[in-house]
């Protein structure tokens, strides 16, 4: 089975709604893995920002064979495109840093990681770089008292941070995964993500709602899975419509800046 992968990472801000009632102070939350607790990106808000990028770049016919198009019958159904999408996973956000010299750390968990492993191999889309990965297993003795383990000197959140040892195993892999400088979480849903207020004017300026909103930071990473068919024919080919080093808006709030991140194939 053919299959592409891809990083995103964030640019800005971003949110994308869960669109969930709930009873918190947050209004609008971000969509969350229920297992990982994490941020994700759904396929079909994949599908769509993907969708959107086409067709401001290339004509119509050909993101309706790349995405689908509505049915002869007229009864609001879609017939399928050519190409699966999978959603966009977390693989890391950035976490503040309290003591050090950096002001944040790339963060991600024990799950995260292994959740990553294994999509890429069932699809068969490792990065060559990556060959030899497997899944990491840190059980309680290797965090001790510390919430994290981190690949730098430095305390996150304020929080107990023990250093990972050169020793550790697979951890040349996990820097080309994960960056020089990384951390791992016990529980990453322990630390909520930002919130913003925000407000609308009516006609005369004046503020009409306030509500409270979650979103991902920038500098967040996310991966992506993206199936060909088969018989793909030269004008599908994938780097065509997605060429190198995309810019590509996911999620709402597009004309205050959010959700523009750099989309690259993980060769």
């Amino acid at each position: 089975m053919e299959s592409h992968l891809y990083k995103i990472t964030g640019i800005t801000n971003m949110h994308v709604g869960s669109g969930a009632a709930n009873y918190s102070i947050v209004d609008n939350e971000v969509e969350k893995d229920e297992l990982l607790k994490c941020p994700i990106i759904h396929s079909s808000g994949v599908k769509g920002a993907l969708r959107d990028f086409v067709e401001t770049t290339d004509n119509a016919s050909l993101a309706n064979s790349i995405f689908g198009e509505p049915s002869d019958k007229n009864d609001g159904r879609m017939k399928p495109g050519a190409f699966i999408f999978m959603s966009a996973n977390m693989l890391t956000r950035p976490l503040r840093v309290s003591k050090g010299t950096m002001s944040f750390i790339n963060t991600t968990t024990v799950d995260i990681i292994n959740n990553f492993i294994t999509l890429v191999k069932s699809f068969n889309c490792m990065p060559e770089e990556l060959k030899g990965l497997n899944p990491i297993d840190l059980d309680e003795k290797a965090f001790g008292n510390a919430e994290f383990l981190c690949t730098a000197d430095a305390e996150i959140e304020d929080e107990e941070t023990k250093m990972i040892k050169d020793e550790f195993e697979q951890l040349d892999l996990l820097k080309k995964l994960l960056g020089d400088n990384f951390a791992i979480a016990r529980e990453i849903d322990d630390y909520p993500l930002p919130i913003v207020a925000r407000n609308s004017l009516d006609g005369n300026g004046k503020s009409n709602n306030l509500w409270y909103e979650e979103f991902v930071p920038h500098h967040s990473v996310f991966y992506l899975i993206i199936l060909p068919p088969k018989d793909c024919n030269d004008s599908l080919r994938i780097e065509k419509w997605l060429p190198k080093d995309s810019i590509i808006q996911f999620g709402g709030n597009s004309t205050i800046g959010y959700g523009y991140t750099l989309v690259e194939e993980w060769k």
